[in-house]
């Protein structure tokens, strides 16, 4: 069973069925991002931190049930976001080297909403 979904509420209710898992999920974007590395889309992958995060979902969803408006939603943050402990340059060599020191508002709500962040992508400079 493939995890690509035309809606968040078709994910959602599979999840709920348990056709499919967040852990799952998140495997298959990755791959899907690794398999199209000639593209320059994906600057960087947070493969480790998208997987137990995941993982967490998977196992609070079993504890007390999905919570969040965007549970297990797989998505990627543009380079000009701050992520806590992740490079950020808005694809400027000014910038390069730089390591963001707190998350933007923008991504701790989607966070606290479920969403997982896999990777931040190419942008205009």
């Amino acid at each position: 069973m493939s995890p690509l979904y035309r809606s968040y509420s078709v994910f959602l209710e599979d999840y709920k069925q348990g056709k499919i898992t967040c852990e799952t999920s998140v495997k298959h974007y990755l791959k899907q991002a690794e398999e199209s590395k000639d593209l320059n889309i994906y600057i960087e992958l947070f493969d480790k931190e998208a997987l137990a995060k995941a993982k967490a979902l998977d196992k609070e969803a079993k504890q007390i049930g999905v919570r969040g408006k965007l549970f297990g939603m797989v998505v990627s943050i543009k380079d000009n976001i701050c992520y806590e402990g992740k490079a950020v340059t808005a694809s400027s060599k000014i910038l390069e080297g730089f390591i963001s020191t707190y998350t933007a508002t923008a991504i701790q709500k989607i966070e606290a909403e479920g969403a997982i962040v896999i990777g931040r992508v190419n942008c205009d400079e």
